[in-house]
């Protein structure tokens, strides 16, 4: 990617702001997309302002994902520690939930994250550790890995 830079004058804000337009570049370098990022902070660099751009949406998955199923909407509290706890534990939810999803994977390969299938595999785990318990059978068994796999991922949705 090609990052470009400059001050300019917003009409629309009635101030100066530091405009990013970064190129993003295919395998044989001619300019594939381009896009325009902005700050209010005009000393920023442009690679800064498009690393904040990339952090907020990250930052707005985690509240997409915990408005949706961790609850954070859903708190009838009204004193200020207690809503503070709730939107805690809502937003370290989605977070746990996304390491346990990334746990032992490398950090280069790309993973959708859906904290809808990590709670169908989450509750097919303890439907088979349940299973497991009731019947004698050895799950640590190498020639049971692949069933066991099958058995975790039944009702994921296909990304």
């Amino acid at each position: 990617m090609r990052i470009h830079a400059a001050v300019v004058n917003s009409v629309g804000l009635k101030r100066n702001v530091k405009l990013c337009y970064v190129e993003f570049l295919n395998t044989t370098g001619e300019v594939n997309t381009t896009k325009m990022f902005f700050s209010t902070d005009i000393i920023m660099t442009g690679l800064a302002i498009l690393c904040a751009y990339r952090a907020r949406f990250q930052m707005e998955f985690n509240f997409r994902d915990s408005k949706q199923f961790t609850g954070l909407q859903n708190s009838q509290a009204r004193s200020k520690k207690k809503i503070h706890f709730h939107v805690n534990a809502a937003l370290t939810t989605a977070s746990i939930g996304k390491c346990i999803q990334r746990n032992g994977l490398k950090r280069s390969l790309r993973l959708t994250y859906s904290i809808s299938d990590l709670t169908t595999e989450l509750f097919n785990h303890n439907l088979l550790k349940r299973i497991l318990s009731i019947y004698p059978i050895d799950a640590n068994i190498k020639i049971n890995d692949n069933v066991i796999r099958l058995v975790l991922d039944y009702g994921k949705i296909a990304a």
